[in-house]
């Protein structure tokens, strides 16, 4: 039998907070191998862009300032 399990708000938030995270530590982690110096700053964009938390991991886990480009309507 398939059983579906409900999961809390707060639960799938934290979820896709991991995600991502790994997400960005496996690009630095592969920029490292491949002997790439640490970023100065990183310009954002795209959807990434807009997300204040987002923007903020990055800048957590590359250690640098992270900017975004002005968006036309913004």
């Amino acid at each position: 039998m398939y059983y579906q399990k409900r999961m809390k708000v707060g639960q799938s938030l934290v979820q896709v907070r991991a995600l991502i995270e790994g997400q960005l530590l496996s690009m630095r982690g592969h920029a490292e191998r491949l002997g790439l110096p640490p970023p100065k700053r990183i310009i954002a964009t795209g959807g990434a862009s807009a997300n204040i938390c987002i923007l903020s991991s990055i800048a957590s886990i590359f250690g640098c300032d992270v900017y975004t480009v002005q968006r036309p309507g913004k």
